[in-house]
């Protein structure tokens, strides 16, 4: 027996061991898997510092709490990029919009429409004072049945009002969403939307991409639910993925309201991460990854594109061979400091430009002539500086066609009767794409000349051509190898060659006076002439004959010669018209330009107004709120505003709007001055000074004084005794009035008798009345806010801190003092004002932290957070005990609680084991009994 009890206690231990092992193995497995990260929204509006609306859950879809900034870590591209602050958002104040898109369809008809009011219901339930709500029902249209409204009972009964009818224009119903989500009043913002179905037969007239592509072109949200079995899954899937949201896919709607309620939760589980990465608002793209505790993500980020940025309209497709003229649009936000326009690198003119009042816009002209470019490719290109050294260019490539070289010619004109022996002929060049090279003149095919350089002029040698018709061809070519040609066809004038001369021949005739006379008609005659020199006659008619008139009756013969009278007619002939196709040079068109410099802009100073405040005020006011109001809408961008109080500079503002309290209690009363100065972009500065006076009565002491009165001198004899009854000498009656808010009087008297014995008794009395009304000023009461902790909080770790910060404008503090429980356990005089300290060294149960804060002007404000300080053990088990309880003929848990399966597993096997060894043991005790 005792033997076998030791076995039993030794066996017990051992099995126990493994259940502990068993469990410790199951549990870690989840505990190790990396959070889940979503980079929701990236708000640049203070380029270059990002803040990233980030949400972190773990592998149940919790989400993860208190991370800080240690936790955090962020790479642009490969880049790694500083984390500068960390704000968690739970349970925060800050409000949020979302917009509710039902299916009210025919097949909502009943239970699904009214547990989707129920659920909808119970997300208004946990939203706050301030969260605004827009529902959206659609069927076969859709319908904003309430707008954007913080009052949700009214949504509520807009919620009560719907009925089922109609078919499902999903795709409508999406664009419908984000539209609305657009029209929001609060940066966080997302979108509800419930559905049983798909859309209906291209019943919508926005495509499926259309509602997607715009939610994430502007960072909306969706949070989608499906219900049922005939769903579009990829669709709804692909808009909750790719808007950065959630997506549930619910075979009933049984579970509606554990879906919402998780929503309404994820809502305000967020994280705020603030970057100032070292990049350029140029438009790049990035890859923004975020990491927390081993898990990590990815965001395509777009620097926000504040570059100057120049267009080019007009910009021919084709060979240029005619002037253009192409159109320059610049427009910069941070203002044009420089325009620069190249050509293959080398300076081109803009012309007509023309620079806004406000110096962000520009316009001009690119007038591209192509003769003033070599024929072929060019590049031109547009460079623009803004004012803080933002650099954009762009290129334009473009083709010059190769032109004709235009020249005219002097001297000499196609078609020219050349009557003289010479011509002189002069080339002028009009237009060319490059630099001529060589001026060429031939002559029938035979060079007469060539020259290189201008002058191009030749002599023109007529009697060397010869007579006749002649052919001129002119060559001009440039050194981009372009060559024009031009002919000229011309007659010169045979005359020029042509000598008359008589010569006497030895011609027998049969008369005695032979005549000849030409005519035009050729005669018979029965003389012969002989001529013994021949004559060379030019012409291009027919020769004139000779005709001898008949000899008379007796014919005698002679042996002396008579000179033949010969008319010899050089007639020309007109040179035939012949039309040759020539290069008709076109005049040379010469325009003066004047173009100017491209204007500068003149920096002008700034221009505002200071309201709040007027010159030579008497301020009776604790407090005065300033506010400077630009009043010139088309001037440089402000720098920087500084307002300063007797030259001490009280607030410096970058952005709008530029508003700052004056507390005129710490000022303290009399003679002030307020200095305003403005600073623009290009340096230049306006200051406005207002003189005001803090009156007094803020803080003065008023003393009234009566009359003194004198009492009569009563005079004794020396032998008069002494008057027994004393005459109280001096009186005074000082009255301290001091303003309180009920403004009580308070009035007190001390009488001081002196007795003075004397043979001449003097009694003198004296009453002096002096009130003192004293006015106290009530101090600026400290406004902050206190994280780390949350009202309600059910805190389970053992470390926690709790920072104040200021809330606004305000005076400094002075001291803040923290107090758990109401006593004291930490004063802190330094900023940041902290406190940290371990929960796990309080007792289980509600707690109270207590913040006391003193400013520096006497103002003390305080404030107390509750919470309840848990056993984690404790709590384990009994999220355990609640969760077995809860999911009885549940396998998932879509609001996100924790699984204890794990817990639940081990529990079984522990009993199994029990029940075992209790078998084991009773059969062990069987035998022994016997």
């Amino acid at each position: 027996m005792r033997p076998s009890h030791k076995r039993r206690f030794i066996l017990l231990p051992l099995l126990i061991s493994a259940l502990i092992t068993s469990l410790a193995l199951a549990m870690p497995g989840r505990a190790q898997q990396p959070p889940t990260i979503t980079i929701n929204r990236v708000n640049d509006s203070n380029f270059p510092t990002l803040q990233l609306l980030v949400t972190v859950t773990d592998a149940q879809n919790v989400p993860v709490s208190g991370l800080t900034k240690d936790d955090f870590s962020a790479q642009l591209n490969t880049e790694a990029t500083e984390v500068v602050s960390v704000e968690e958002i739970v349970s925060s104040d800050a409000p949020v919009s979302v917009v509710l898109v039902l299916d009210s369809s025919e097949s909502m008809l009943s239970t699904p429409l009214d547990n989707t009011k129920a659920a909808a219901n119970i997300l208004l339930d946990n939203l706050r004072a301030g969260d605004e709500v827009a529902l959206i029902d659609f069927d076969t249209t859709v319908r904003v049945v309430q707008d954007f409204t913080t009052d949700l009972n009214a949504v509520r009964q807009a919620l009560g009002q719907l009925r089922a009818n109609g078919k499902t224009a999903l795709y409508d119903a999406t664009y419908a969403g984000v539209e609305q989500a657009l029209k929001s009043n609060t940066p966080r913002r997302f979108v509800v939307l419930l559905t049983d179905g798909n859309e209906y037969g291209g019943l919508s007239k926005n495509s499926a991409a259309a509602g997607i592509d715009l939610a994430v072109a502007n960072n909306v949200q969706f949070f989608v639910v499906g219900l049922g079995y005939d769903l579009s899954e990829i669709y709804l899937k692909e808009l909750g993925t790719n808007t950065r949201g959630q997506t549930y896919l619910l075979p009933t709607s049984d579970k509606l309201s554990s879906i919402f309620d998780f929503v309404a939760n994820y809502l305000r589980s967020q994280y705020i991460v603030t970057l100032v990465p070292k990049i350029e608002p140029d438009g790049t793209q990035y890859d923004l990854t975020l990491s927390a505790r081993g898990g990590s993500t990815t965001y395509a980020y777009a620097a926000p594109d504040l570059y100057p940025t120049p267009t080019l309209r007009d910009v021919p497709t084709q060979p240029i061979s005619e002037p253009v003229s192409l159109a320059l649009n610049v427009t910069a936000p941070r203002q044009i400091d420089q325009i620069n326009v190249t050509m293959d690198g080398q300076p081109f003119k803009l012309t007509n430009q023309k620079i806004s009042s406000n110096n962000q816009t520009a316009t001009g002209q690119i007038e591209i002539d192509p003769y003033t470019l070599p024929p072929g490719g060019h590049s031109l290109t547009v460079e623009v500086l803004d004012k803080q050294g933002g650099k954009r260019a762009i290129k334009a490539e473009i083709e010059i066609a190769e032109l004709p070289i235009l020249f005219s010619l002097t001297g000499l004109k196609d078609g020219d009767f050349l009557r003289t022996a010479s011509n002189t002929l002069t080339v002028a060049v009009a237009k060319t794409q490059a630099p001529i090279e060589s001026v060429t003149l031939t002559a029938d095919g035979k060079e007469i000349g060539a020259l290189a350089q201008a002058p191009y002029e030749f002599k023109l040698d007529n009697l060397v051509l010869g007579p006749g018709e002649h052919t001129l061809v002119l060559n001009v070519r440039n050194a981009a190898g372009t060559t024009t040609q031009q002919t000229f066809r011309v007659m010169v004038d045979p005359a020029l060659f042509i000598t008359p001369t008589n010569t006497p021949t030895r011609t027998p005739t049969y008369t005695r006076t032979p005549t000849n006379t030409p005519t035009d008609t050729p005669t018979k005659t029965n003389t012969a002439t002989h001529t013994s020199t021949p004559t060379h006659t030019f012409t291009k008619t027919s020769t004139a004959t000779k005709t001898p008139i008949p000899p008379t009756a007796t014919e005698t013969a002679s042996d002396t010669p008579v000179p033949p009278t010969n008319t010899i007619t050089n007639t020309p002939v007109p040179p035939t018209a012949t039309e040759t196709a020539s290069n008709t040079p076109i005049p040379p068109t010469s325009t003066a330009t004047n173009t100017a410099a491209p204007p500068t802009a003149t920096a002008v100073s700034p221009s505002f107004s200071v309201t709040g405040i007027k010159i030579a005020e008497t301020v009776k006011d604790a407090n005065r709120r300033i506010t400077v109001t630009l009043t010139d809408p088309d001037q440089l961008a402000i720098e920087t505003v500084v307002v300063k109080v007797d030259n001490r500079e009280i607030s410096r503002f970058t952005t709008e709007p530029y508003q700052v309290t004056v507390s005129m209690v710490i000022l303290g009363a009399g003679d002030h001055v307020l200095e305003v100065t403005a600073t623009n972009i290009a340096g230049k500065q306006t200051t406005e000074t207002i003189p005001f006076i803090v009156d007094s009565s803020l803080f003065v002491t008023v003393t009234a004084e009566p009359p003194t009165e004198v009492a009569n001198v009563i005079e004794a004899t020396a032998t008069e005794p002494p008057s027994a009854t004393p005459v109280p000498p001096t009186a005074t009656n000082t009255t301290t009035n001091t303003a309180v808010p009920s403004a009580t009087e308070t009035a007190s008297a001390t009488f001081t008798p002196t007795i003075t014995a004397s043979p001449t008794i003097t009694n003198t009395a004296t009453i002096t009345a002096t009130a003192t009304t004293t006015y106290t000023a009530t101090p600026f009461l400290p406004m902050f806010k206190i994280s780390g902790i949350t009202e309600g909080e059910r805190v389970t770790d053992s470390s926690r801190e709790v920072v104040v910060t200021p809330d606004g404008d305000q005076p400094a503090f002075d001291k803040v003092i923290f107090a758990i429980d109401g006593v004291e356990a930490l004063t802190d005089s330094n900023s940041p004002f902290s406190y940290t300290f371990d929960p796990q060294q309080l007792t289980v149960g509600e707690h109270t932290i207590t913040v006391i804060v003193s400013n520096a002007v006497g103002g003390s404000a305080e404030r107390s957070v509750k919470f309840s300080v848990l056993n984690p053990t404790a709590e384990v088990t009994a999220a355990a005990t609640e969760n077995s309880a809860g999911t009885s003929g549940s396998t998932s848990n879509p609001a996100g609680g924790t699984d204890w399966q794990p817990i639940a597993c081990g529990a079984s096997i522990l009993v199994l084991l029990i029940i075992a060894l209790w078998f084991w043991l009773r059969r062990r005790r069987q035998p022994t009994s016997q």
